[in-house]
């Protein structure tokens, strides 16, 4: 077997096949085939009877989504912030553009703007979901109930106080 260069890949490129050595390269999109015509650079779906030969198709193996452990590849769009005392001590959403062995170059998501890090300044953690957002907010809030009580309310008094519709006016 042909050892496949899928940097040569089309975008959206999900398989290869090998008998069709001036077109290889193939996608499935909800069940129908289409074909990249090198010629004239566009993907055309399969209209004839195609049949997903295994022997002859080789899938594209995607890299598992990272997960927020250890540094997130290049491409990623994920939350960062300095683990120093530093002006950046609120997270920020990214994308990772490079990373070496001692910096990282990051673009700010809303003003496209491309800075560098050193590498062991940052933490990296995955964009979080709306519950997370909401679980956080949820246990500041309560935090802040519970701080603002005097030791008057434990952290448990006050969960049941936010739980319950309490909003500090």
């Amino acid at each position: 077997m042909t050892d496949i260069d899928w940097s040569k890949a089309p975008e959206g490129a999900t398989h290869w096949n090998c008998s069709w050595r001036n077109n290889p390269f193939m996608k499935l999109v909800d069940g129908d085939w289409y074909f990249f015509y090198k010629g004239i650079g566009e993907w055309r779906r399969q209209t004839g009877e195609f049949l997903g030969d295994s022997d002859r198709l080789t899938a594209r193996q995607q890299p598992a989504p990272w997960n927020g452990t250890g540094l997130p590849p290049v491409g990623t769009v994920c939350e960062y912030k300095r683990n120093d005392v530093s002006y950046r001590q609120t997270w920020v959403k990214v994308t990772v553009k490079y990373i070496s062995l001692s910096l990282v170059v990051l673009e700010h998501f809303a003003g496209k703007n491309e800075f560098v890090e050193v590498k062991e300044s940052c933490v990296f953690r995955p964009i979080r979901t709306p519950e997370q957002i909401a679980a956080d907010e949820r246990h500041e809030a309560i935090k802040e109930m519970r701080d603002l009580s005097m030791g008057r309310m434990d952290i448990v008094g006050a969960g049941y106080l936010y739980d319950a519709g309490y909003r500090k006016p």
